[in-house]
Formats: structure tokens, sequence, C-alpha cells
């Protein structure tokens, strides 16, 4: 571990007048620059990470350039509580499911309002959440853990107890890694041999609502939530494209498209999940999966949801990661409600089909640029590179569109246009 004396002296003089807030961060916690850009006006940080990990040698060192560095292996809590303590942080934040935990475990040592560490394991395990849903009397689908060293009978016990199609995903992940359909047992029997020694889950489908809320818009979407002094503040409702096999994002927007009872009905459900959960600080975030018996939780994450802060903008909304530091260092958020939103802000994700090993080539992004709505194209993965729909979940993703658009029949339409303008070669199975 670094000596707090070695920390200081490799970071730039911060304004002892500014209230300083712990970030605890990791590889999938999203750009330090736009968490740095939020705090300008506002707050110092001190970034709290691991740098044993693979892939934050290229993040540590720009850190080093945002604010102190407490670099812990592990984030074992009680020595980073141990050099964040004399900093007297105002508060901690994170942005990753991964790093959820230990922010608890640190945040409790040091008396800073955040999640408390059981909450926080009950809002990244997929099991314990789904226990104390049920238990509150919340219906849902359900679901039994499987263990890591489960013989394919117990999968098969699993697959009869349910009823099929059944989803079959990790006790504690993200974004759709190693999330698959099981229709049927002899898919079920596959997962157990590709999935032995990890703990996973199977839980039951959920149908969706018939009809479709709007044409070429999925039947699920996501509720952005803030703790504040006086309660429970719904920011945010985020609306989805269909999902591409099995369950890998394809976009979503903000503000989402649901009727006032239906949008209601949804805001509802998240706050007696999140009563529920006890979910106690900063921005969460509950999926929620409209069915023909109305809405349903999929899963509540205790952080802010990935690029939901980039359409948030895009729709002429604030900063989620100021407001997400405001509520850290106690400051109240501005306005009343819903966030203000005056357009159809966008992310799209375009995922290759589940037979693609590889990209051999990308043609047409050109074209996509320059479709009415379109202010960003970003390459993800590049000829040449491997893929893996299950592995990799959602981040099969080739490139992502942003932009905004004025209603969500454009979107819809725009949707197809990007798809139409590109054409992909693909190593195949």
């Amino acid at each position: 571990m670094a000596r707090r004396d070695e920390v200081s002296r490799t970071v730039p003089h911060q304004s002892s007048s500014r209230p300083l807030v712990a970030v605890v961060h990791g590889d999938r916690s999203g750009p330090p620059l736009t968490v740095y850009a939020a705090a300008s006006e506002l707050c110092d940080l001190v970034w709290v990470v691991d740098g044993s990990r693979e892939g934050l040698s290229t993040d540590l060192r720009l850190l080093r350039r945002l604010g102190r560095v407490v670099d812990v292996p592990g984030l074992a809590p009680g020595p980073v509580a141990d050099s964040l303590g004399p900093l007297e942080p105002a508060g901690i934040v994170v942005f990753s499911d991964d790093e959820l935990v230990a922010a608890a475990l640190i945040a409790e040592r040091l008396g800073l309002r955040f999640h408390p560490p059981e909450v926080a394991v009950a809002l990244t395990d997929k099991e314990v959440q789904r226990t104390i849903l049920a238990g509150a009397g919340m219906e849902g689908p359900k679901l039994v853990a499987i263990p890591s060293d489960a013989a394919p009978g117990q999968w098969r016990a699993a697959g009869r107890r349910l009823g099929y199609p059944l989803v079959v995903k990790p006790r504690a992940g993200s974004t759709s890694w190693d999330t698959v359909l099981a229709p049927d047992e002899a898919t079920l029997v596959d997962c157990a041999r590709w999935a032995s020694g990890r703990e996973m889950v199977v839980e039951q489908y959920l149908p969706d609502a018939e009809p479709a809320n709007h044409p070429g818009i999925a039947g699920y979407l996501s509720v952005e939530t803030a703790v504040t002094a006086a309660g429970y503040r719904h920011l945010a409702v985020t609306g989805r494209l269909p999902l591409a096999p099995d369950f890998r994002e394809t976009g979503f927007f903000i503000p989402a498209a649901v009727d006032a009872g239906t949008q209601a009905a949804v805001l509802a459900t998240v706050e007696k999940a999140a009563s529920a959960l006890g979910a106690a600080a900063g921005i969460f975030r509950t999926e929620v999966k409209l069915t023909p018996d109305g809405p349903r939780v999929i899963e509540v994450n205790g952080r802010l949801g990935g690029a939901v802060a980039d359409a948030m903008l895009l729709a002429g909304g604030p900063s989620f990661h100021e407001l997400v530091l405001r509520l850290a260092v106690g400051l109240d958020l501005p306005g009343h409600g819903l966030l203000p939103c005056d357009r159809i802000g966008f992310r799209l994700l375009y995922q290759p089909p589940r037979c693609a090993t590889g990209v051999e080539s990308i043609e047409g992004l050109d074209r996509v640029a320059a479709l009415p709505g379109v202010t960003a194209v970003a390459l993800h993965h590049r000829p040449g590179d491997a893929l893996d729909w299950r592995r990799q979940g959602t981040d099969t993703y080739l490139f992502t569109v942003n932009g905004a658009v004025a209603d969500h029949g454009a979107l819809v339409a725009l949707h197809r246009a990007v798809a139409e303008a590109v054409t992909v070669g693909y190593r195949r199975r």
C-alpha cells in the first residue's frame, strides 16, 4: 500500500475550502474525466483503486493527474479507511457494481452516508435480492441458485421446478455477461457445462406485455432514483429498444415511451423495491419489465446506470454525475420530480449475430454519422477483433450511435436506418 505522504506528493494541490469526495473506482466505472468534470465547481476528488487489477494501469496514470490516489490491493476496507481518514472526505461514491460492497465497508468505517454493507450485498447478489423482494410481497420471477460445484442433475432439477423458458445468469454480474435464454432442458444442461466452477442463478422468464407499448420499442425500462433528505425522488425513466439474442442491449433513450398510468405504476413498483432492499444513498437504478400482470422488477443496482448519463445530457437534461456528487456532499438536488428534457436523447448499440466469432470488415459508418439526429459514432470492435456474444454480453456491440430526435417515432426510424446503412463482414462458426 502506498503511504499517505507518497500519495500526496503525486497529485496537484487540492483546495482546502472545498469538500472532498472519495470515488471508489474500477475498470468498469466509466471515464474518470467525466466524473472530474462534474466535480469541477463542486468538490475535490480522491480516487480509491486497486491498482493491481487488470485494465486499470492506464486509468491509474490519469487518476494521479485528477486528484489524490489511494491504491490498496483488494480495496481492503481497513487500510483504505486508514488512508482516507486523515483527509476527512465528506462523501463516497461508486459507479460500478464491482466496487459497491467495498465502498459500503469503507463508508461504514469512516461514518460516511452510503448503503450499509448488507444492503450493498443485496444490491449485487441476485439470489439475496430476489429473496428480499419476495419476502416483501413483490411478485417476480422465481429463482434457483446454482452453486459452483453443481452437477448437471441439479440444473435439471431447477428446470423441472421452475418450468421453461428460463434465464441463466451469474449470481453477481452485469451487462448481460454469460446471460442465456434456456428454452429447454438440453440448453440448460449445456449451461451446466460452460458455467462449471461459477455461481449462477436460474430464473423464470417474464413474458412481455401485449400489445407493445409503442411499435419498435421494448417492453422494459429502467428508473434512476435518488435518495434525498426528503426520501426517494425518481429522476428519469429510460426506455429500451428490443434486445438482441440473448438479452444484449441494442439501445436506450430518455424519456421512455410510456403513458402516465404505466409510468405511475412503474414508479410505485420501484419505490416499493427500494424500501424493501433499504437503498440508502446516492442514485440507484431499477430495471422493470412490463408484463401482462403489471410491472415486475428485473433487478435493482445500487449505482447510476451505465451510459444513462450520456442520454440525459443528449435529452437536454443535467449532468447525472454532478447530481451523484451533490448528494455525496449533502446538497439538495435542484427542482422536483423527473428531470426536465426537451427532446429524446439516445444511445444505440449495434449488436452482431450470435454466430459471429470475429469482425472482418465494417462499412457505412460515415453514412450513419450523416443521419439526421446523430451527433457521434464510436467504434468499439474493429476489424480483426474477436467476438463472443455469451462471454461479452452487451459489450459485444460493434459501435455506438449517440444523438437526439424530436419523438419516439423518429427514434425507431433512425434505429432501422442505422442497420440499413452498415455492412459488416464476420468470421463465423
